[in-house]
């Protein structure tokens, strides 16, 4: 038999649904799904998370001021990449915006959506799992916001993520 005589999706389902495929698919199945279900899986310090939280927290960000607030946003049960992202957004702020956060114009914040107190979060910021927003605070009201979603595509390279981070934190000091 030829195989181009053969319509592709017939050859594809034939495949998919032979008992091997099927079998090697349903053993596999449950390891992808422990894969994904590991972002959840808390593997660093809590001196990480600690310290990487500490950069601008003492800065209110309700206190009427205008300022650039860059949240990551985060659950409780946490992946070594999930901590590896937000130690890299901690570094970069601390490491090239030091006046800015020095002055209170840009605060970093660590956020739990676990915790009860910011569960509204994730409908402002429509948020599903752990994320960067780089927020405009004009007074008390968020006035622009960007979900910097490229932080997973970067997450293994600390140096393009940093200069992801930088890149979007720089845009939004722009307009203060």
């Amino acid at each position: 038999m030829i195989l181009s005589s053969v319509p592709t999706g017939h050859l594809l389902a034939t495949r998919l649904l032979s008992p091997p495929i099927r079998l090697m698919f349903m053993a596999m199945l449950p390891l992808v799904v422990i894969a994904f279900g590991a972002c959840g899986k808390s593997t660093g310090s809590t001196a990480e998370t600690k310290e990487a939280s500490a950069v601008g927290a003492a800065v209110s960000t309700k206190d009427g001021r205008d300022r650039v607030v860059v949240y990551y946003f985060h659950f409780s049960r946490r992946c070594r990449t999930c901590l590896g992202i937000q130690k890299t957004i901690s570094d970069t702020l601390k490491d090239r915006f030091a006046g800015e956060l020095a002055a209170g114009t840009l605060v970093f914040e660590e956020i739990n959506l676990d915790e009860d107190q910011h569960k509204h979060y994730m409908k402002e910021f429509e948020l599903g799992f752990s994320s960067m927003i780089v927020a405009a605070r004009k007074g008390d009201s968020v006035v622009k916001w960007v979900n910097s979603d490229k932080i997973w595509e970067h997450a293994h390279n600390a140096p393009v993520l940093s200069s992801y981070v930088e890149e979007q934190v720089i845009s939004f000091l722009a307009t203060l």
